[in-house]
C-alpha cells in the first residue's frame, strides 16, 4: 500500500519530463528551419601518419546554391594554417580539397581553414570554417622494462593496489 504513492509520484515526474522534451524538440526544429540556408559541414577527421601519394581527396564536393549560372566563372578558395603550411590545397575549378603530406598530431592536432566561392574575385557568400581534427595513433608506444613483474598480494587486500612500472 505504501508503494502506490511512490509509483504515482514517479509516474507524475515522468509525465512532466516528457512534456518538457516535446517543447525542447519543437524549439530545436524551429532553429533548424531558420538556419536552413547556412553552410553545414561537420568536422573532418583524418588519421595521423597515413601515407599520401600525389594528394589524397579529403572533400570531394563543395557546392553553394547561390553560385551563379554555369557560364559565370567562379573559383573555389581555401585559406588558413593548413593551406599556408602546405598540408592542403583546393582545386579552384571543382572545389576538391586534397591532403598533400602526412600529418603529425603531436605537432598539429587540428587545422582551421576558411572556404569561399569567389565570382569575379568577390565572395558570393559568407566563408565556411572547415575544422580538420587529426586522430591520434599509437606511434609512440611505451616500452616497459623488467617484465614480467611478480607481486605478492594478501587475500584480504581491499581496493586498488598501486604498482610502479618502469617505462621508457
Amino acid at each position: 500500500m505504501r508503494t502506490f504513492p511512490l509509483l504515482l509520484l514517479v509516474a507524475l515526474a515522468a509525465l512532466a519530463e516528457s512534456g518538457h522534451r516535446k517543447h525542447t524538440r519543437r524549439a530545436k526544429r524551429e532553429l533548424l528551419l531558420r538556419s536552413k540556408r547556412d553552410w553545414v559541414l561537420s568536422t573532418i577527421e583524418l588519421r595521423e601518419e597515413e601515407p599520401v601519394y600525389g594528394g589524397r581527396i579529403v572533400v570531394s564536393q563543395m557546392y553553394n546554391d547561390q553560385k551563379k549560372e554555369d557560364n559565370v566563372h567562379s573559383k573555389f578558395h581555401l585559406s588558413g594554417a593548413g593551406v599556408d603550411d602546405g598540408f592542403f590545397r583546393i582545386n579552384e575549378e571543382n572545389g576538391e580539397v586534397y591532403l598533400l603530406k602526412k600529418i603529425d598530431r603531436e605537432k598539429t592536432p587540428h587545422f582551421e581553414m576558411k572556404f569561399e566561392i569567389l565570382t569575379d574575385g568577390v565572395a558570393i557568400d559568407d566563408p565556411l570554417t572547415i575544422i580538420v581534427d587529426v586522430e591520434d595513433i599509437n606511434d609512440n608506444a611505451p616500452i616497459f622494462k623488467n617484465l614480467p613483474l611478480i607481486f605478492n598480494v594478501k587475500e584480504n587486500t581491499k581496493g586498488i593496489l598501486p604498482v610502479v612500472l618502469d617505462v621508457l
